[in-house]
Formats: C-alpha cells, sequence, structure tokens
C-alpha cells in the first residue's frame, strides 16, 4: 500500500501539479465551477428553510461522508425541511451513517462543525464562503498525493493507497495543496477541484 507517511512534500507537489496539467480544458472549467455551484445550492437550502448558508454548507458537509454528490445534496434538502416542519430526524433517511445524521441536525440548529473533523469542516467552509484557507482532502486528494497520472496510466490497476490521512497528515496534505495552488495562481479548493474531476476519471 502507497503511504503519505512514505512520501516527500517534493514528490506530493510534483503529483499535484501532475495532475493539474493533466486536466483537460473540460475538467478544468468543471472542477473552477464546482464550488461556487455548491455554494449556489447550500444558499438555496437556506433561503427555503430560512437559515444561513453556512449552516446549510454544514448539512451538506456533514452528510457527505461516503455519500454521492447528488445524493447528498437531496438528503439536506430533505433533512433540512423536516427540520423547518418541526418532524424529528429519524424521519428523513440519509445514504449516510446516523452519526453523521445527528452533526447535520445539530448545524441546522446552529451548531457548525467542529475543526476536528477537518475534512467535513474544509468541506463546509470551501462551500459557503470559497474559504482560500482550507481545503478538502478527500480520498481522492489522498490518491493524487501519492500516484502521478502517467504512472498510472501505465498501470493495468490502480494501486493500493492510504484514503484517509491523521489529523497531521491532513495539515500537511492541505499546506501543500495550498502551495501549489498559489504557484499555479489558483484557490486551494480550486486546485482539488480540479484535480478531484481529472483523477476520478482516469482511476478505473
Amino acid at each position: 500500500m502507497r503511504r503519505l507517511s512514505e512520501t516527500s512534500d517534493r514528490a506530493v507537489m510534483a503529483r499535484l501539479r501532475s495532475w493539474l496539467r493533466s486536466a483537460t480544458d473540460r475538467q478544468r472549467a468543471e472542477g473552477l465551477a464546482w464550488y461556487p455551484a455548491a455554494q449556489q445550492i447550500a444558499a438555496t437550502i437556506a433561503a427555503r428553510v430560512g437559515i444561513t448558508r453556512h449552516a446549510a454548507a454544514n448539512v451538506i458537509a456533514a452528510l457527505s461522508p461516503r455519500n454521492r454528490w447528488e445524493r447528498n445534496v437531496e438528503d439536506s434538502q430533505n433533512l433540512a425541511t423536516a427540520w423547518a416542519a418541526g418532524e424529528p430526524q429519524e424521519s428523513v433517511t440519509v445514504c449516510t451513517s446516523h452519526s453523521n445524521r445527528r452533526k447535520a441536525w445539530a448545524a441546522l440548529h446552529g451548531e457548525p462543525i467542529s475543526d476536528t473533523a477537518p475534512k467535513s469542516h474544509a468541506f463546509s467552509l470551501n462551500i459557503s464562503r470559497l474559504d482560500p484557507a482550507r481545503v478538502t482532502i478527500d480520498c481522492w486528494a489522498m490518491r493524487s498525493a501519492l500516484v502521478p497520472p502517467g504512472e498510472l496510466a501505465r498501470l493495468t490497476a490502480p494501486p493500493e493507497c492510504q484514503e484517509s490521512p491523521t489529523e497531521c497528515q491532513y495539515r500537511r496534505l492541505e499546506r501543500l495543496h495550498l502551495e501549489a495552488a498559489e504557484r499555479e495562481g489558483l484557490a486551494g479548493f480550486e486546485l482539488q477541484a480540479i484535480v478531484w474531476t481529472a483523477i476520478r476519471e482516469a482511476w478505473k
């Protein structure tokens, strides 16, 4: 298994920039548009049920683990609607864990995700504020840091990779994304979204 602890900062930076260069014009455009579009979804949910956009983004982020984006949005809309109607959270089936549903319910009551959950915390800030100081490090960000596009194209199957960082590794990878993004004239969340778009299509 490929692990972040066995990979240098220089190698990670080179791989991130390689993935960015490998992105097609379409993938780059889709990546740049991703977070603004997600922010608009959060704003629509917020307006519909009378909460802030940041609270809505926290609901989306809380319900995101192991959840397809389309279902993530649907679950967020349904949970917010139930909350606004005075229904219990148990009345809504979500495609993630009950503990994540409880976090989303707490967000509807004004309790944002703590930075002790760095991925969900960053995701909420990237959506709600397009925060340039935070990067959402998911399994695809991990893979892009461990496998360059040229090597992936030569392999018959993707290699096994570490997919969840420790908290220290999360901060390290976030820092490297921000540094790579600055060199390319991008925000960290923009680089992450472009790379996410490119690697998901290449990882077959």
